[in-house]
């Protein structure tokens, strides 16, 4: 199904849905939960989540972090987790010396490097490398802006875009050049600059 004014991706699952009938695809998705929590309620569609959920109650998770109380079934985790308070990038790419705190933020880096892009529109084709990037480019089709500028009203789908536009208005130039010193309201125009830069 292609998009119009009459239609919305869903954002469970993406999928295009005539506008008036999206409650309904929506309400499938939330039926299709029939595992429930006895401890705290929450709801899933497949028992297998329901079991991995169930560890977050179980006193099985012994290990505990003592900053902000996270608990962990193994030791190894804990230690990963610590991580995100200290800073520390154990996990670093090969490939061109990034580093990070998280695996999960590792590997969908690493496949930067490899060219590999699994979420695609079904609209147009274009790929991502993350669920969130389709996601964010699934509302572009859907002509969704949320963030709006309160000066002009010109819409943005991401918040950092209406960030940079700010500056057409404060005329503040935060991205500056670390070689002359010349400053600029938007990223790009720095970049193209430094590559003046680079040709000298």
């Amino acid at each position: 199904m292609k998009l119009t004014n009459k239609t919305i991706p869903c954002y469970i699952c993406g999928k295009i849905l005539i506008y008036r009938r999206r409650n309904e695809h929506i309400r499938r998705h939330i039926e299709g939960r029939t595992h429930k929590c006895n401890k705290c309620g929450k709801m899933f569609s497949e028992k297998s989540d329901l079991k991995k959920h169930f560890l977050v109650h179980s006193e099985l998770r012994a290990h505990m972090c003592d900053k902000c109380g996270k608990r962990f079934k193994h030791l190894s985790n804990l230690k990963a987790h610590h991580a995100i308070h200290t800073g520390q990038k154990s996990h670093v790419c090969d490939v061109c010396g990034k580093g990070f705190t998280q695996i999960g933020s590792f590997k969908s880096h690493k496949l930067l490097h490899t060219g590999v892009k699994p979420f695609s529109c079904d609209i147009c084709g274009k790929s991502y490398v993350q669920k969130t990037s389709l996601q964010i480019h699934l509302a572009i089709h859907a002509g969704q802006k949320q963030h709006a500028c309160e000066i002009c009203g010109k819409g943005f789908i991401r918040k950092g875009h209406l960030i940079t536009h700010m500056s057409v208005h404060t005329g503040e130039k935060k991205f500056s050049c670390d070689i002359c010193g010349m400053s600029y309201t938007q990223r790009q125009n720095l970049k193209k600059h430094k590559r003046k830069h680079e040709q000298q």
